[in-house]
């Protein structure tokens, strides 16, 4: 990211995306919303700075994550699997994105 983005205003855009997203989307509508905001949080924070998300990375032994935050691009931090809101049950975050 060039110019430093407002976490809140990426949220909304997180939320703006699950809104207008038909029930029939798939999961990788999502990606691009969840990875910027990832981005944004990373490059807030001086000490998070060497972190890198990757969306779609190849597969590994436990599965394959729909993301992938390194550090220095070869330490694996985590793995995050996005669901699509309209098939979470029970949160009332998502619930938000049906509104």
């Amino acid at each position: 990211m060039s110019s430093p983005e407002k976490i809140g205003d990426l949220v909304e855009i997180f939320f703006d995306t699950c809104r207008t997203q038909a029930p029939g989307s798939t999961e990788p509508t999502f990606y691009p919303a969840v990875q910027r905001l990832l981005q944004a949080i990373i490059g807030n924070n001086s000490h998070l700075g060497k972190l890198h998300v990757q969306v779609n990375p190849q597969k590994v032994e436990g599965g394959m994550p729909d993301l992938r935050i390194e550090l220095d691009g070869d330490h694996l931090v985590g793995v995050i699997e996005v669901k699509h809101p309209s098939k979470m049950k029970n949160d009332d975050i998502f619930s938000l994105c049906q509104e």
